[in-house]
């Protein structure tokens, strides 16, 4: 069965959407308060996010099927790849970004029981940019290995 293009990116964000937008009841067993916790939880769902947009997006432009695509960055498997654009890596940074921006003002200003917070954001920046760094690290190696030229 074929999906539509970028569908588990678009799931994704709106349970994105969602967890953030969620109230969260009052009450916490002591046991269970972890410092930071929710800055952690930022990160992993931001990186996650921007990594599920450059995997449908790896997919599309390389025409794989998703086995494929697990065979390309769980194996060493030398197959031809068509690397992601610095300008799309650079559109999804700022894509993913106004979109934690944008949760962080509905948080502030359309709910009474949660609040924007800028450490918040910086979290889902950061969590982007270690998915954006992941990803150059993936397509540097596997180009180091198929000996392709890369740009230095």
């Amino acid at each position: 069965m074929k999906y539509p293009a970028y569908i588990l990116s678009v799931v994704v964000a709106c349970m994105i959407f969602f967890l953030c937008i969620l109230q969260i009841p009052d009450g916490t067993p002591p046991s269970l308060q972890i410092p930071n916790l929710d800055k952690v939880v930022h990160i992993l769902m931001f990186f996650g996010m921007a990594g599920i947009i450059f995997v449908e997006h790896f997919k599309k432009i390389n025409k794989y099927n998703w086995k494929q695509m697990v065979s390309f960055f769980f194996r060493k498997e030398k197959r031809p790849f068509i690397a992601i654009s610095p300008f799309y890596i650079g559109f999804t940074f700022l894509l993913t970004g106004l979109y934690g921006g944008a949760i962080e003002l509905i948080q502030e200003n359309f709910t009474e029981f949660r609040t924007g917070d800028l450490d918040d954001f910086l979290a889902d920046l950061l969590g982007i940019t270690l998915a954006v760094l992941l990803l150059l690290h993936i397509t540097y190696h596997k180009k180091k290995s198929l000996n392709i030229k890369t740009d230095k």
